[in-house]
């Protein structure tokens, strides 16, 4: 019987945005996909492609939630960035140490996903969403 997964999508994930809602849950799908292989027993090869894919998608929607930020003076802008560099950071940093095969360390890396991603759309990404309805009201 399978686990459950990671992240459950739940609708209070929206942050307003459908280009960017569709890219979070996404992400959160490509994050399960990784977590459901690993539970079946895959490692190295058969995660490699999962977790490249990750990156690649996690890289693409930083770059459109970052321009959208820029092209609306988001007054965090600043903020916000780092904390996607911080993402970018640890990505890099678990690809090079745990190349899939090491339990503790992808459990770590799930533990991680979960917790930064949830807690980054939840607040971080709350946050511009509101700043980004008050403008589009004025």
């Amino acid at each position: 019987m399978e686990k459950p997964p990671l992240i459950q999508w739940n609708p209070k994930y929206s942050v307003g945005n459908p280009v960017i809602d569709k890219q979070h849950h996404a992400l959160v799908e490509i994050i399960n996909e990784l977590y459901f292989a690993f539970q079946r027993g895959e490692r190295d090869l058969d995660l490699e492609p999962i977790y490249k894919r990750l990156a690649k998608y996690t890289i693409a929607h930083f770059t459109y939630e970052e321009r959208l930020l820029r092209d609306s003076n988001y007054p965090d802008l600043e903020d916000h960035l780092k904390l996607h560099q911080e993402m970018k950071e640890k990505a890099a940093q678990f690809n090079k140490s745990s190349q899939y095969s090491d339990e503790n360390t992808t459990q770590e890396l799930f533990d991680y996903l979960k917790k930064w991603w949830l807690s980054h759309i939840l607040a971080d990404d709350v946050a511009y969403s509101e700043f980004l309805g008050a403008n589009k009201e004025n």
